[in-house]
């Protein structure tokens, strides 16, 4: 799910309201927030008029949730980073 759920859960606007300023129907907006499709460039435009205050790119990025696992990369350079720290100091 996007960013843009969230802001408009805060704002008080629903994903009716904010298809109908956009011009494009719920059902389309709904798969829009939800990743499904993306957002055609009159619509990005329309979205950015719509919400001024927020970084489009922050908005259209996909939410992360808190209790997501890591990413496996990130889990493995961590690990090594760990590992290296502990080899490096003399015991």
């Amino acid at each position: 799910m996007l960013r843009l759920k969230k802001v408009l859960d805060e704002k008080g606007l629903t994903c009716k309201m904010c298809a109908a300023e956009i011009g494009i129907s719920e059902k389309s907006m709904y798969n829009k927030v939800m990743g499904v499709t993306e957002f055609t460039y009159s619509e990005f435009c329309k979205l950015r008029a719509l919400l001024p205050f927020y970084n489009i790119d922050f908005l259209l990025s996909e939410e992360i949730p808190i209790d997501a696992p890591p990413h496996p990369v990130i889990a493995q350079q961590s690990a090594q980073g760990i590992q290296s720290t502990a080899q490096a100091r003399p015991g």
